[in-house]
């Protein structure tokens, strides 16, 4: 039996554990937690937040909330309303708008994402890094205060370059991913030539490399060429699904000059990667200077045979004694024919000429100065000629894998006849030059040899180009290597580029006169709606142009200076966009902690809103496991108190 004390303190207890019930109840309810404060995402005093806002065409793409851009607009706007109007905020999107990248208020803030015009769909498309290399540089010039970075994005797995995430341990970045729906689609990947040099009325053979990314297959898609707006050619092609196939189109040029190309497949509802475009710029003609130390003798007959009397070729002849050292630049090939002497003026002009990326040809004589050709060589970074062998040899091996046989050989050819030589001259080289063998005698000296730096080519033969010295001149294989140097040696136009390109795009290949006075350059659509004027360099060493973002749209461009059409280039949409496979929440995470990115973390706003996570960090120290706990020992404390009394009553 119990006593009267003893079962006064069981129901003393019975009551504590029922009042310790209910009170643990409604905490588990509140979900209380202990936050660390360095991970706390608004912190106490001064806060800096930058928010990069995914805005490329992908972000077109609807989710379960509708367009995923309107979308990440409304999430920016929450993220900056969880902080005070002390606050300081940035934002950055990809089209780099220069009203945007810099520190404000939170009131505008929140009119630059609201603001008529705003935050719009753009083609520029760069990878993850360089919106979060400028957040961290924005971030740093701040002194004090807590740092955030908030990256608003549909993470396509294409841009998400995590190994290239710049690290700074006082700045906490956090991932907001958007839910896409993978959109099947279909889209012109590149395009490539068999042959790089482009001529009126031949046939050229394009290569179009078509993407399917879908789980369909693509079967007699429709692949159009349209040439200064007309159409060439249709081919209808087969792709399998989720991979590529390569188009080959064989069309001819129908004029000399500047062509605007546009190589165009139908599919939707993605449509920016549909057309891609490309412009062929071709010389009218090319431009052959023979500087000829027999020019009083009428030169090399050989040369002069093979240039001077083709309609394509404009041919002069020089005397070595009388040089216009500021014309040479208006000639594709310069070829040195048997000069006597290779003075120091000659070889600053030919280093000019060389940084245009002009070809030269160097023919030696059985009598010239030898160590003026030695310094003028050693000048141009070329290998020198060192001594005269009088002795006969024989090529006995032809690179036919060279440019300069492309065409030529239809397959290998083991016996064909070889050039030999009564006499030649030693090369040899004093520093590390860049060279390459064309041609080469039994005893391993080089009878035809090439140097390159960067696009610019020295072709040096190690005998005078005369049937004294050599067979070489009659016989059927002169012909396809001397007219290559003058064809290979034309300036060509890139075909394409891509609208955010960083890099300046040379238009060296303009030879007009005229465009040396230019000073301002515009680039103009074919229909004039879209004109900029790109940053313009042009000196001794280069002929550029620096986008610098400003093109909006892709398509044909004519070069244009002083109201005179000089050239053209094509701009077409980063393809980065057409794959549209995206990075998990958990995907993400995990190319995070490869990389050692531990300032990183992912809000993943399809499980809970954005504005939660300010109220509990994921890294925040959380008990409801130990009030769960108590609740449980509650329950059966209670029941063990209430068993104990039954008995002993």
């Amino acid at each position: 039996m119990q006593t009267k004390r003893q079962n006064r303190i069981k129901n003393w207890l019975l009551l504590a554990l029922r009042c310790a019930f209910v009170v643990l109840l409604v905490l588990l309810f509140a979900s209380p937690f202990v936050s660390k404060d360095k991970d706390t995402l608004v912190q106490k005093g001064k806060n800096y937040v930058v928010v990069c806002l995914d805005n490329t065409f992908s972000m077109q793409n609807q989710g379960s909330e509708g367009r995923l851009l309107d979308r990440a607009k409304r999430q920016a706007k929450e993220i900056a309303m969880q902080y005070s109007n002390s606050d300081e905020f940035c934002l950055l999107t990809m089209d780099n708008q220069s009203t945007v990248e810099q520190f404000c208020t939170r009131q505008r803030f929140l009119q630059l994402i609201d603001a008529s015009g705003g935050v719009q769909i753009t083609p520029q498309s760069q990878v993850d890094s360089y919106l979060l290399k400028k957040a961290y540089s924005l971030l740093q010039t701040k002194n004090g205060g807590a740092k955030r970075c908030f990256f608003i994005s549909d993470c396509q797995a294409k841009s998400f370059d995590a190994t290239a995430f710049p690290k700074d341990k006082s700045i906490k970045t956090l991932f907001v991913p958007l839910q896409a729906q993978n959109i099947n689609n279909l889209f012109i990947d590149s395009i490539a030539f068999d042959n790089p040099i482009f001529k009126s009325s031949e046939p050229l053979t394009m290569i179009a490399h078509i993407v399917n990314s879908s789980s369909d297959d693509a079967k007699g898609l429709s692949v159009k060429l349209f040439v200064n707006g007309k159409q060439l050619a249709v081919q209808s092609v087969d792709v399998p699904k989720n991979s590529s196939y390569n188009a080959r189109i064989s069309f001819s040029l129908q004029k000399q000059g500047l062509n605007h190309c546009r190589i165009s497949i139908l599919d939707s509802p993605i449509t920016f990667d549909d057309d891609f475009y490309f412009s062929l710029q071709t010389d009218k003609t090319i431009t052959v200077l023979e500087i000829d130390g027999n020019a009083s003798q009428g030169g090399n007959p050989y040369l002069k045979r093979l240039f001077a009397h083709s309609p394509e070729v404009s041919f002069k002849q020089w005397n070595e004694h009388s040089i216009d050292y500021n014309s040479i630049s208006d000639y594709s090939l310069v070829i040195l024919n048997e000069i006597k002497d290779f003075s120091s003026s000659l070889a600053m002009a030919l280093n000019k000429y060389r940084q245009k990326s002009g070809t030269i040809v160097i023919v030696p004589s059985g009598d010239m100065n030898v160590s003026s050709f030695q310094s003028s060589m050693a000048s141009l970074g070329l290998p020198e000629y060192s001594s005269q062998v009088k002795q006969t040899q024989r090529v006995a091996q032809i690179n036919q894998e060279n440019r300069l046989y492309k065409g030529v050989f239809a397959t290998k050819v083991d016996n064909m006849e070889m050039p030999s030589v009564s006499s030649y001259w030693l090369l040899r080289q004093k520093h590390p030059v860049s060279k390459e063998s064309i041609m080469r005698f039994a005893n391993a000296e080089d009878f035809l040899t090439v140097s390159q730096k960067q696009n610019s080519r020295v072709y040096i033969f190690s005998t005078p180009l005369t049937e004294q010295a050599t067979d070489f001149v009659k016989q059927a294989l002169f012909v396809p290597t001397l007219w290559n140097m003058a064809l290979f040696a034309q300036t060509m136009s890139v075909p394409y580029y891509y609208i955010n390109t960083l890099n300046p795009i040379d238009i060296s290949f303009i030879k007009d006169k005229d465009f040396e006075k230019v000073r301002v350059v515009k680039l103009s659509s074919l229909e004039g709606a879209n004109t900029f004027i790109p940053e313009f360099i042009n000196n001794n060493e280069r002929c550029a142009v620096l986008l610098h973002n400003q093109a909006k749209k892709a398509g044909n461009y004519n070069i244009v200076g002083d109201g005179k059409v000089y050239g053209g280039l094509a701009l077409n949409y980063p393809r980065q966009e057409s794959v549209l496979t995206f990075m998990k929440p958990s995907q993400i995470k995990m190319q995070l902690k490869a990389n050692a990115l531990d300032n990183y973390s992912v809000l993943e706003t399809t499980k809970q809103k954005i504005s939660s996570y300010f109220v509990k960090h994921d890294n925040s120290f959380a008990f409801w496991w130990a009030i769960l706990s108590l609740l449980l020992f509650c329950i059966a404390g209670e029941t063990y108190l209430l068993i104990k009394k039954r008995k002993n009553i």
